[in-house]
């Protein structure tokens, strides 16, 4: 069954007047990043519901796990709308409780801010074109990156299809509703009814006064009023508060707020799935199928975006600094790949122990990877007791190290491998897309143990291979 949401936008005019003080709650950093959700079982079956089936999917994709927030959409604002031309701020936005974004300045200098306790609810009185925009923004490279072609080229809002060969994009129907749904059991056609991973009523959420999900669970949504904060009868709360997720891990495909999706229904509107804080539970399920046009901006819609699956780069080092210790042979070019070409390196005395330290920079192909990951390959010819090795990334947002792996040394070749857990963009310098690694030892033994024969150093260093695995 189609449907027409109506968005009754005089309806909300009413509240105008009641967010002029409305304070802001930060300053946007410069790249947008995303948390991805990876569909996977390439070549399901789709469900047959009317007028599909829907949900099947040929090849591998990544979904954003959140809605597209509004933090996310205010960067967006502040890199190409200091004069708006293409009307991608609602004065709703600024205007109505429920909207998270205001506006400053005079045209030609326009900035952007979210509400306090907004920047991390979903963006909403945003049509088919901003999704789109937004879109082809990504596409090229944030910043001023061209917000008219890239993946769809702006036309009517209806005549707009994906470029080939598109890193993101908006969902498909079947993209949006296979995330949702299936049951992630292989090339099926299982599927569940609600996107929580079950058949049965979501419990309805409800929000404390900062407009988090209150009674989170693993069958839990924003829908049918709930929510209330802020003053207001229901709703937007936190991206991903209510802890319910889609069998491929994405929150909130059911509630917050409608998502728009590239379908389009008897050829006048874009397709919209998954429901929102204003809407009954059974509008959450997968028969539900509604429509609206690509123009239409309301309180209730909203988006997420999906991206291919892009093929890592391995990233070898530019250059490195011994900083505790003395190189005995080899230089950067020995770090390039895994042979019988070494860094050699002896450690020295130092606080009653014997220590090396050297550090090794390099410069990632993305600002704001998606995935990265540090390998290192060496020996360690050990004389004398035990020697202690820790790995250290520096973290860009902090301004120092942090350590990403500590273990006792080998005699033999040995390899390790460590993917930080959260933000990889942390490793990354803003601007310069710098990146530096510390490697540092030192022996567990005090210098007194040694006796008079023990005239040589505890230990020697033989690096082999140092790299990145840099994903966008």
């Amino acid at each position: 069954m189609v449907q027409t949401r109506f968005i009754r936008l005089f309806q909300f005019a009413v509240v105008a007047a009641c967010c002029v003080a409305c304070s802001t709650s930060r300053v946007f950093a410069d790249i947008v990043t995303f948390d991805w959700a990876t569909v996977g079982n390439p070549g399901n079956t789709g469900q047959g519901q009317s007028p599909g089936p829907f949900g099947a999917v040929s090849y591998n994709y990544r979904i954003s796990k959140h809605e597209v927030t509004n933090e996310q959409y205010a960067t967006f604002l502040n890199a190409v709308a200091a004069t708006d031309s293409n009307g991608l701020y609602h004065t709703f936005m600024g205007s109505d409780v429920r909207g998270g974004i205001t506006r400053s300045g005079p045209s030609g200098s326009y900035t952007y801010s979210t509400k306090t306790n907004m920047g991390n609810k979903p963006v909403n009185y945003v049509s088919f074109f901003d999704a789109m925009r937004f879109t082809n923004w990504l596409e090229n490279g944030q910043g001023a990156g061209n917000t008219e072609a890239g993946v769809y080229t702006i036309g009517n809002g209806l005549n707009e299809t994906r470029a080939t060969g598109s890193r993101f994009f908006i969902t498909s129907e079947d993209e949006w509703y296979k995330a949702a749904y299936h049951k992630n059991d292989g090339v099926t056609g299982n599927y569940w009814f609600y996107p929580t991973s079950s058949d049965i009523f979501p419990m309805v959420a409800m929000a404390d006064m900062f407009g988090n999900i209150s009674n989170p669970g693993s069958n839990v949504v924003n829908h049918n009023r709930g929510a209330d904060w802020n003053g207001r009868d229901g709703n937007v709360t936190t991206v991903g508060s209510a802890l319910s997720t889609s069998p491929y891990g994405t929150f909130d495909q059911g509630g917050n707020v409608w998502e728009w999706n590239e379908a389009v229904i008897s050829s006048s509107f874009r397709g919209l799935r998954g429901g929102s804080w204003t809407d009954f539970t059974r509008i959450l399920g997968a028969s539900n199928r509604f429509r609206e046009n690509p123009a239409s901006e309301g309180v209730n819609l909203g988006f997420r975006v999906a991206s291919t699956i892009p093929e890592p780069s391995v990233v070898l080092p530019d250059s490195f600094l011994v900083t505790r210790g003395t190189i005995v042979s080899g230089g950067v070019a020995e770090l390039a790949e895994s042979d019988d070409q070494y860094l050699v390196l002896d450690p020295e005395f130092l606080s009653f122990r014997y220590q090396l330290e050297f550090t090794v920079d390099a410069t990632s192909p993305s600002e704001a990877p998606s995935g990265l990951e540090f390998s290192y390959e060496s020996r360690v010819f050990n004389f004398v007791g035990t020697v202690d090795q820790e790995i250290e990334l520096f973290n860009y947002d902090s301004g120092q190290f942090e350590t990403v792996d500590t273990r006792l040394t080998s005699p033999t070749d040995t390899v390790v491998s460590v993917t930080p857990s959260g933000d990889p963009t942390r490793f990354v310098e803003t601007g310069t897309s710098a990146m530096q690694a510390r490697i540092s030892y030192q022996n567990s033994l005090p210098f007194w143990v040694f006796s008079t024969q023990n005239l040589y150093l505890p230990y020697r260093v033989r690096a082999d291979h140092i790299f990145w695995t840099i994903t966008p």
